[in-house]
């Protein structure tokens, strides 16, 4: 009866080895492994049902059943002999079995538990101690060569994970209930019982004490939570997760894997883009990482690298890892905390073969600040009365971090929420701000070379430059972004160039603002600026100040707050863009709108984020219309105006870099910011000089032609002009929107922008006076419009 052999009852969902060499070997390797644990099940039971015999039958093959698959001198009652015993005159149960459409396992069980409940105590007995007996037969066989190749596999991923004898058992045991559905079943309703009942039979399946079941559930399988927590009350027994199968299913280990492989828990790191000397990581830092990854010593050391998101933290670790010359290992962050646990657990076990690996944990925001507790302390009652199990579980991340001689970079964007007891344990830690505008270009520049053979080096350096100054930009975005408009197939450097500036548009939008970085005017003509002092004499002092704290540690020296103010339109804006350009720094252009938040507390958050944002990047901070932010505390209507100009005062204090306020209304600051700003610098309607120069710069291009003598002594007989008068003209006349585009018409146009802005401060100024009036004699001002 070849047709009910053994290996047709194995379940074909088995992935313990390669599918091109078929699954008899691993079959044969689960059957002998389930034959101790049912057959401990049943002696502890006392009674044969119908999911037992469903288990025996995967366990043992539907051929045991039969009459003939007695062995050849064997002494005693065969199983065989014993099914066909439960009937009177005998059962052919082979017979039974050819009457089955397609007989498998629930079938036999079905018709031989028929046959047992209406078979006499005596048969009853005769066929359990011949179903023990069998199983004792089975469990006594090694599987041969067929099954030795699946027990290496099952030893070395034990091994990896530092498995005791007991939580290998426990683990042998799941793999059966996983790949053996009768079995899965029969456990099932055993194990489904109140937690006191569930462990001592739980117990008995393992041959172990309670109180070394109670150890083996306290070990690593709990660390690593290989396993599922025991939900007894909807009858769900225990299973293991794919980590298990994952090591198992890795050939030779990760010793023989490229940069990727198939053990999806954990990999070796990935090859740099970067070095170390392309971000911000000064020196000292380097060697200080060097020095503790590379030390001879037992205790652990945990590093901690953390800043917001797409900063650049993950390539830095690489490059860490190759700078300290070190295997390393990165733990993905997996779709569970317990698979992200498993996989720590597991690639520490395999970091510490040989002379010991570093390992990078991405993503470990929520693991390293996780406090949850297992649902499996709740079934042996742990965290009950006295027991203090529960805040062993809560606290499962402090052992781990103890544990001798584990080398360990941690990566989180969030580290507000860690607890007290997790922060202590890293021997360094490293804030990763925002890249400041040079590190983008190296990050760029970096990206273009590592996909040069795509023909990326159609993107030009002026190129690089221009899309380097967008902070908003991290290096995943960067080199994203120039990757896929070479698969976009880009022909030719401007089409590149336009595929590029197209995502990163997106992304802007995507990312809740779509503002293209502020810059300098092309056109703008520093001479033209009517300040005291003059644009280039700020420039002169600004360069001395950076000349003389180049190399200086930033919180050592004194910072320079400058306040341009004066009537809209005279250049404050531009000429602080303007400086940003000629010192070659980077440029943070704030406005209000890039602070305020409704959630309360957050805009004071934004504003400080600003602060260390600009003295990280060692950038020019320029905060336009400061009178909206940094308003009179005395006339303020609301508290949260107040915490604010609270927040900017403090922020400006500890700021030791370039800071330039700009501000339309002066008489509206508060009196503490005044007070704060080493020079105040006035800007005025220009006066003859420079106007010709503007001119040509803004108005020039539009007319096509030089102006004459006469046009030039219209213009210098002007009263009153700012540089945003040439700009609106020119608007003006570009769309259409003025008179003729002659140089007449420019001047005249001109004289109208002037005419209509000095109208309006004129209107502005009386309106405030008024409102200051109305505020003097204790009413509220009337509407001014």
């Amino acid at each position: 009866m070849s047709r009910h052999s053994f290996h047709r009852s194995i379940p074909t969902s088995l992935r313990l080895t390669d599918p091109k060499e078929g699954m008899s070997g691993a079959g044969l390797w689960i059957a002998c492994q389930a034959a101790p644990f049912l057959g401990r099940a049943l002696s502890a039971a006392g009674v044969v049902n119908k999911g037992a015999i469903e288990a025996a039958a995967e366990c043992l093959g539907l051929d045991a059943f039969l009459p003939e698959s007695r062995p050849e001198g064997s002494p005693s009652l065969s199983l065989g002999e014993a099914t066909a015993d439960l009937g009177k005159g005998g059962w052919d149960i082979g017979k039974s079995m050819d009457q089955e459409d397609d007989c498998d396992c629930e079938d036999i069980a079905r018709l031989v538990f028929k046959r047992l409940r209406s078979a006499g105590s005596r048969a009853r007995g005769r066929f359990r101690q011949a179903l023990l007996q069998a199983l004792r037969e089975r469990a006594a066989e090694s599987g041969g060569a067929l099954a030795a190749d699946t027990e290496d596999k099952f030893q070395r991923a034990a091994g990896a994970l530092g498995l005791s004898a007991g939580e290998k058992d426990m683990v042998r045991l799941l793999l059966c209930m996983s790949e053996m559905p009768g079995l899965e079943g029969y456990f099932s309703d055993v194990l489904s019982a109140f937690s006191p009942l569930g462990l001592n039979r739980l117990s008995k399946i393992l041959g172990r004490s309670e109180r070394e079941t109670v150890r083996i559930f306290r070990g690593r399988l709990r660390d690593m939570e290989i396993i599922s927590d025991l939900s007894l009350g909807d009858n769900r027994s225990p299973s293991l997760n794919s980590l298990f199968y994952e090591l198992m299913n890795t050939p030779e280990g990760l010793e023989g894997m490229g940069d990727t492989g198939p053990l999806e828990s954990f990999a070796p790191a990935r090859k740099p883009l970067l070095s170390l000397e392309d971000f911000f990581v000064g020196r000292d830092a380097v060697r200080l990482l060097e020095g503790l990854f590379l030390a001879r010593t037992e205790s652990p050391t945990h590093v901690l690298i953390h800043g917001p998101a797409g900063t650049g933290k993950t390539p830095v670790a690489r490059a860490l890892a190759e700078r300290v010359g070190i295997p390393a290992y990165e733990v993905n962050p997996g779709q569970s905390s317990r698979e992200h646990r498993g996989a720590l657990i597991a690639a520490d076990g395999f970091a510490r073969r040989g002379q010991g690996a570093l390992i990078i944990v991405d993503e470990a925001d929520g693991i390293l600040g996780e406090t949850g507790i297992s649902a499996l302390s709740l079934l042996f009652g742990f965290g009950k009365g006295s027991h203090g199990g529960g805040r062993e579980t809560k606290c499962w991340m402090d052992s781990f971090m103890e544990r001798p001689g584990g080398r360990f970079l941690w990566i989180a964007n969030d580290v507000s929420g860690l607890p007290e007891s997790v922060v202590r344990r890293f021997a360094f830690s490293l804030a990763f701000p925002s890249l400041g505008r040079r590190e983008r270009v190296r990050v760029w520049a970096a990206a273009r070379e590592d996909l040069a053979s795509s023909g990326s080096g159609m993107l030009s350096d002026e190129s690089v430059a221009a899309f380097a100054r967008d902070r908003q930009i991290s290096p995943g975005v960067i080199a994203q972004a120039l990757r896929k408009a070479l698969e976009a197939g880009a022909k030719d450097g401007r089409e590149l160039e336009r595929y590029i500036g197209m995502q990163l548009s997106a992304f802007r939008r995507l990312n809740g603002n779509p503002r293209e970085p502020m810059r300098a005017r092309e056109e703008f003509v520093p001479e033209a600026v009517n300040s005291s002092p003059a644009p280039a004499d700020v420039a002169s002092g600004l360069r001395v100040w950076l000349r003389e704290n180049a190399g200086k540690d930033p919180d050592s020296r004194a910072g320079v707050r400058l306040l341009f103010h004066g009537a809209p339109g005279t250049g404050k804006t531009e000429t602080g863009m303007w400086l940003a350009r000629e010192l070659d720094l980077e440029l943070m252009h704030v406005r209000l709108s890039d602070i305020l938040s409704k959630w309360v507390g957050e805009s004071e958050r934004n504003l400080r984020g600003i602060f260390e944002s600009a003295a990280d990047a060692g950038a020019l901070l320029l905060f336009d219309e400061a009178d909206s932010l940094v308003c009179d505390r005395a006339s303020a209507d609301r508290g949260w105006e107040r915490m604010l100009v609270n927040e900017f005062l403090a922020g400006l204090d500890r700021h030791h870099g370039i800071f330039i306020a700009t501000t339309n209304r002066l008489a509206c600051l508060d009196p503490a910011a005044l007070r704060r700003f080493s020079a105040k610098v006035e800007f005025r309607p220009m006066g003859p000089n420079g106007r010709e120069a503007l001119f040509a710069a803004i108005l020039g291009p539009v007319s096509g032609a030089a102006l004459t003598a006469g046009e030039k002594a219209r213009l210098e007989a002007m009263p009153s002009l700012t540089a945003g008068d040439f700009a609106a003209a020119a608007e003006k006349c570009r769309w259409r929107l003025g008179g003729s585009t002659d140089n007449l018409g420019l001047l005249e146009s001109l004289a109208e922008e002037a005419s209509f802005r000095v109208s309006r401060e004129g209107d502005r100024e009386s309106g405030e006076a008024a409102a200051g009036g109305a505020a003097a004699a204790g009413r509220k001002p009337a509407s001014v419009n």
